[in-house]
């Protein structure tokens, strides 16, 4: 509780909404479903959590090992934040299979602009909780990218993308609400 009290208080009570200042393209299915993005065809929209009507992308319960891929454009003429919220959970071990993110150029395997691991667990939390977490992936060019997952244990559950957004570089991590701005170089 201790976390949300924080995230509370430090909220504006009358939010700015607009863009990150060298402007940013989100897309979210977490509550529609609707994805607006090319993805491989043995991905699914899964609605996860049909009490509370969340739903992610993946390879489905009956593929947990499976591997997928994304199709995501920066559309602007500078390279941006790719930033990817996907499913997790904690106190540690995860349910979600630790997965390597392969970013390339769409149509050239061999143009890796980055690959990284995601441990889709969190430490925030004393009790066991059921959560998005946000991350940057990479710094992508204009143009089209292909963001591929592909999970490096079978543990039950697929690896569960819930949103993608393309922004500014000088927005990093953030959480479901959104990347947030790297203050860091203030000390």
């Amino acid at each position: 509780m201790k976390i949300v009290n924080r995230e509370l208080d430090s909220y504006p009570a009358n939010p700015r909404r607009g863009t990150w200042g060298e402007g940013d393209l989100c897309y979210s299915w977490y509550q529609t479903g609707i994805v607006p993005l090319q993805y491989a065809s043995l991905v699914e929209i899964e609605q996860y959590d049909p009490r509370n009507e969340k739903y992610a992308l993946s390879t489905g319960l009956n593929n947990p090992f499976g591997q997928g891929w994304i199709i995501v454009e920066n559309p602007f003429d500078t390279p941006r934040n790719l930033i990817l919220s996907y499913l997790a959970t904690g106190p540690p071990p995860s349910m979600y299979p630790g997965t390597e993110i392969t970013v390339h150029v769409e149509g050239d395997k061999s143009n890796i602009i980055h690959e990284m691991l995601l441990d889709p667990v969190t430490t925030d939390y004393e009790h066991k909780v059921h959560i998005v977490l946000t991350t940057k992936i990479a710094v992508i060019p204009p143009g089209r990218v292909m963001v591929r997952w592909r999970p490096l244990e079978d543990i039950g559950k697929p690896f569960r993308v819930t949103a993608i957004a393309i922004v500014g570089k000088d927005v990093e991590e953030g959480g479901i609400l959104g990347g947030i701005k790297d203050f860091s170089f203030f000390g």
